[in-house]
């Protein structure tokens, strides 16, 4: 039996950060790089699929042909790519368990079709990514992180049995449409990298944040944005408006994500505080925690819609007083931040 570490990573809306960052938090000397990021929103108008996200290189929205593959911008992680030949597609959980014993954690496409705990099972067929980071020969289980049955990120056990099906059926179906299978993700953390707070970053992300301003980097530089997308602190109109209309089903991980991003600056605020000792970044991070609540609130009123099909008024009300709320303390922030760069 073995486990790899796994953090409690602050950000799991979708796995393309919650992967991740469960691996790298675990390293202390993280947190400055982490701290320095995460700040930016992005949305798109249309609300198509997966239309709400941190904006980064890992973002969901703008990114999807470059991230299949690896996880970019992320320098404390190294990644690797497994191409598989015949004999081990066939003894798969062999594969995972070797990888594992040699400290890197495996990112693997299977069916929720075929895994208890997940709400797909046998129920349709849903290909998905799934962290694994642990095995007990003796149970013949494999330890994974996922989204599990009621939809909450948490460890997940599935048998060998389970797993091998799940990925045949996989592979078969993308050799009948002449289509290429995500490669095997081998992921470990990078430790010769190193990043302190970079106080400078921060400041200037929360302006673009503040002033609703696509945050120009490198996410220029590997592939097209958009140029419809709205950015910022000026997405919360745009949920507003997604949560006003008529429609039979709603996404909640829009909500789910802001309350994430609430959470964040929270602990950015804690961690800031703890470099310049300056009490006004504990009284923001204190009005901060009043958003985190009323997010958390606008989440539970969406999870009631879905059963009564009442009114959603009271979500986009509730958005509407973040929205103002954070504004706010976005300015009071700034100016005692630039004292720090």
């Amino acid at each position: 039996m073995k486990k790899l570490p796994i953090a409690n990573s602050p950000i799991n809306g979708y796995t393309i950060h919650g992967y991740p960052l469960s691996i790298m938090l675990n390293e202390p000397e993280s947190q400055g790089w982490f701290y320095s990021n995460y700040i930016q929103l992005v949305c798109n108008p249309e609300f198509t699929s997966n239309f709400f996200d941190f904006k980064n290189i890992c973002s969901i929205i703008e990114g999807d042909a470059w991230i299949n593959w690896l996880y970019p911008g992320n320098p404390w992680l190294k990644c690797e790519s497994l191409a598989l030949y015949k004999d081990y597609d066939k003894k798969i959980c062999e594969t995972i368990i070797w990888a594992i014993q040699q400290n890197d954690y495996v990112v693997i496409t299977l069916d929720e079709y075929y895994l208890h705990n997940k709400q797909n099972y046998n129920v349709r067929h849903n290909f998905h990514e799934i962290l694994c980071y642990g095995f007990d020969e003796a149970e013949e289980i494999i330890y994974t992180l996922t989204y599990n049955e009621r939809g909450i990120f948490a460890e997940v056990k599935i048998n060998y049995k389970d797993i091998q099906k799940s990925y045949d059926y996989v592979r078969e179906a993308c050799n009948d449409k002449n289509n290429r299978i995500n490669p095997i993700k081998l992921l470990s953390v990078n430790k010769d990298f190193y990043y302190p707070f970079n106080a400078k970053l921060v400041y200037d992300l929360l302006i673009d944040y503040m002033e609703s301003k696509d945050t120009v980097g490198l996410t220029k530089q590997v592939y097209y944005n958009s140029s419809n997308m709205v950015y910022g602190i000026e997405t919360y109109r745009l949920l507003e408006k997604y949560y006003l209309s008529k429609r039979d089903n709603y996404d909640i991980r829009p909500i789910h994500i802001i309350y994430e991003h609430k959470k964040c600056m929270i602990l950015r605020l804690e961690y800031i505080f703890e470099l310049f000792r300056d009490e006004r970044f504990k009284n923001i991070a204190k009005e901060y925690e009043d958003m985190q609540k009323k997010c958390l609130m606008a989440k539970r009123m969406l999870v009631k819609y879905m059963y009564t099909l009442k009114s959603t008024n009271s979500i986009s009300i509730l958005i509407d007083s973040i929205f103002v709320k954070e504004q706010r303390q976005l300015e009071r922030l700034i100016k005692v931040l630039q004292q720090y760069i």
